[in-house]
């Protein structure tokens, strides 16, 4: 067998978005998946031998096990196996295509089978049955697997034996396994289950494998909406750890940096309003484009609240939002630029998350509202003694949904909130800006899945927007449960279906529910209360510039060890130093958050693999984050943080 070329194989790119990942890493991550294809093909030429000579069979399960364990280590580094060959020979690509059809042929061998209940009982059967329900990509060292009631004790231990090192065995008929294993945990509800899952998301776990009791398809009702269940929750919880691993460093600087910003804003649960019980939200989804002229004939009749990325389609139709809210961390390269151009008038209102980009507080505007969104809320609101609801929602219009329910607005629409790629469009004609285009065009092409559609029939969506679709759905179930006179509607037409929301036309859901009246927003933030908090903010930087510096410390200490002879005593001093910062970390919750996305990443990049980055990487990249951070915080004292008129 030859080993593969790997600069020739253009199946084999390796593509990471990572703050962790350089030269160097790259190099690292290079050689091991030489090294794991290179394996894989040793394996496959292995199994089509031993097949062909009749070995005995259990030899040939471990050889498929290991076949498994590679395909799940390549997927880790970005690399399908199924796209790989020792060349571009097509004679050759057709001798290891049927070695690989040949081994999902021997996996699935018991579909010949006549099979009952007493099955399970015969420990060959459990094995074939196994053979065909765990999947081709399966890592038992940093997967999980969960097993749907399972029939006997002999799957759990053949589980067992696979060496899983956490297994979940959920009983929905509320018993509990009793095969006593530190591996098992045994889960005996939905609720139980849906807890397990969201803590397990924080978790450096890429696949959760289930293995109900059906062989096909074909299975009940209840099965079938746990495995959904399970499903979902996982992905959102893995789609929200990624973003954490993006755009935590951009969210901890931009929060340092717009502290200062915000010494003499308004916090948001100052905000008061009086009027129209009315409201339209405006998204820059391609759909604004049919809905556009009936908002401009009709603004005075409805509340317009619009996402800061729709603003321009706005402003070119001489629309102005009654409110304008803004909380992405990062926008797309030149977005703001744009945004600059074309405002000729300041927004009414702006609400700011704290996690957004600086420039965005420069923006003219006659009010600005601040809070801090995301995993940072709960948190400041209790050092801060504020009481900021906790809007916390996958994007910008499930926060502002959140927002104006607890406004007192009764009946809402959404408009440009599409959710999908009608017709391969991205954004409305005026909101459209190159950068962000290419972005989604990438991120299309790299998951395209269909959905239910607004109009009938199914349209073009992402795996991302899907979850957003349900985590609409759970939010409108949520709160239609708080607030029986809440009404919610969808006029995003030819975009995707949210089933929780009654599509309306908008020319007859504001004949329905809108009317010319009164739209007051103000505020009784007043001078004393910023003073107040501006005082407790000024504490927050100076206690973690106090941290900071002993973090830095202890950081320098690391990084001259790790570059020395890692003696016994260095050992010993090492472990005492990673103690003594993350004792640091554990008791400063923004110095925690603010290097959470590292640890993360050093996880799941270094998962089941030797060193791709090293100890030394991670202490310099942690070092360079908290001496930024330290700049930041030193910067806004220096400005004289605190309180003036």
């Amino acid at each position: 067998m030859n080993n593969i070329d790997f600069n020739k194989n253009s199946n084999t790119k390796i593509n990471f978005h990572n703050s962790l990942i350089n030269k160097k890493t790259t190099e690292k991550l290079k050689k091991l998946s030489e090294s794991l294809i290179n394996k894989l093909f040793a394996n496959e030429e292995e199994i089509k031998n031993n097949i062909l000579n009749d070995v005995d069979e259990e030899i040939i399960r471990k050889n498929v096990d290991q076949h498994r364990l590679l395909a799940a280590k390549l997927e880790d580094i970005g690399i399908d196996y199924n796209k790989i060959y020792t060349s571009e020979n097509d004679q050759e690509k057709l001798a290891i295509d049927e070695i690989r059809i040949y081994i999902k042929f021997w996996c699935s061998r018991i579909l010949e089978f006549e099979t009952n209940e007493q099955s399970f009982e015969d420990l060959n059967f459990c094995n074939y049955f196994l053979d065909h329900k765990l999947p081709e990509k399966m890592d038992p060292e940093n997967d999980q697997i969960i097993l749907l009631s399972p029939k006997n004790n002999n799957l759990i231990e053949l589980i067992i034996n696979k060496n899983f090192k956490k297994i979940i065995i959920f009983n929905k008929n509320g018993t509990k396994c009793d095969i006593k294993n530190k591996k098992i945990i045994s889960i005996s509800s939905i609720e139980n289950l849906k807890e397990y899952l969201l803590r397990e998301g924080q978790q450096f776990t890429n696949r959760i494998h289930v293995v109900d009791n059906f062989l096909t398809n074909n299975k009940d009702e209840e099965t079938k909406k746990i495995l959904e269940l399970i499903e979902k929750n996982f992905l959102v919880q893995f789609f929200n750890k990624n973003t954490k691993i993006v755009y935590n460093e951009s969210f901890t600087k931009n929060t340092l940096k717009n502290l200062f910003y915000s010494k003499n804003l308004k916090i948001l649960n100052s905000i008061h309003y009086e009027g129209i019980k009315t409201a339209v939200i405006v998204g820059a989804g391609p759909s604004l484009n049919k809905n556009i002229n009936i908002l401009k004939k009709n603004k005075d009749k409805v509340l317009v609240i619009s996402c800061l990325h729709a603003l321009p389609a706005l402003i070119r139709n001489k629309i102005d939002p009654d409110i304008v809210l803004h909380i992405h961390g990062k926008d797309a390269e030149g977005f703001l630029k744009i945004l600059k151009s074309d405002s000729k008038k300041p927004i009414k209102n702006l609400i700011l998350s704290s996690v957004v980009n600086p420039e965005v507080f420069n923006l003219p505007a006659d009010n600005i509202f601040h809070f801090p969104f995301t995993y940072y809320c709960d948190l400041f609101n209790k050092y801060l003694d504020t009481s900021v609801g906790e809007y916390l929602g996958s994007n910008v219009i499930l926060t502002t949904i959140s927002f104006l329910k607890d406004l007192g607005i009764k009946n809402i629409s959404l408009i440009g909130n599409d959710l999908s790629f009608p017709n391969d469009e991205f954004y409305a004609k005026d909101s459209e800006f190159q950068p962000a285009i290419i972005k989604e065009k990438f991120r299309l092409s790299q998951n395209k899945i269909q959905v239910k559609g607004y109009d009938g029939g199914f349209v073009n969506t992402s795996r991302t927007f899907s979850i957003y679709i349900d985590e609409f759905n759970k939010l409108a179930e949520k709160l239609k449960k708080e607030d029986n006179n809440l009404k919610l509607f969808n006029s995003s037409k030819g975009g995707a279906l949210i089933e929780n929301f009654e599509n309306i036309n908008l020319d007859k859901f504001i004949s329905k529910y809108g009317k010319k009246g009164e739209k007051k927003i103000t505020s009784n933030f007043n001078n004393n209360a910023i003073k107040n908090v501006n005082s407790k903010i000024l504490k927050f930087l100076l206690n973690n510039k106090s941290d900071l510096e002993i973090a830095l410390k202890i950081l320098k200490m690391l990084i001259k060890i790790r570059k020395n002879n890692f003696s016994k005593q260095n050992a010993e001093r090492n472990g005492k130093l990673i103690q003594e910062l993350i004792s640091l970390t554990n008791n400063n919750w923004f110095l925690g958050l603010s290097s959470i996305h590292l640890t993360m990443e050093f996880n799941l990049i270094n998962k089941g693999h030797l060193d791709i980055i090293s100890s030394h990487e991670l202490f310099t990249k942690m070092y360079n984050n908290f001496e930024s951070m330290k700049k930041i915080i030193n910067s806004n004292i220096k400005n004289k943080f605190k309180y003036s008129k």
